[in-house]
């Protein structure tokens, strides 16, 4: 898919994408990327991915739904809506059931 350059087009797509229950992210602009990393600051940071500092609305649960955008190596970017519990999950993997924590000596 070409990347989404007009605004209005990206927030048409992915609120249509979020309403169909699809989460797959929607190429867009680097522009487009850093201008919400700018605006405010971010409700969640992770490397190159964030969540855009206003909720957009709230989801079933009560969870506030952001527009989130990523920078993928190979310089592309992406934005999709997602709550911050829901962004955590895909960025931050779950460690092993039997793997000890980070730091921790069996000793």
């Amino acid at each position: 898919m070409k990347p989404i350059t007009n605004f209005s087009e990206l927030l048409q797509i992915t609120e249509q994408k979020y309403g169909d229950g699809d989460r797959s992210w929607t190429p867009t602009t680097e522009e487009h990327f850093m201008y919400f990393l700018e605006l405010v600051p971010p409700a969640f940071l992770r490397g190159p991915v964030f969540a855009s500092g206003e909720p957009w609305r709230h989801d079933e649960q009560g969870h506030p739904v952001y527009l989130c955008f990523r920078h993928e190596q190979g310089g592309f970017c992406e934005a999709r809506y997602a709550s911050v519990k829901e962004l955590v999950a895909e960025v931050l993997p779950k460690p092993e059931p039997d793997t000890p924590p980070a730091g921790w000596n069996e000793s």
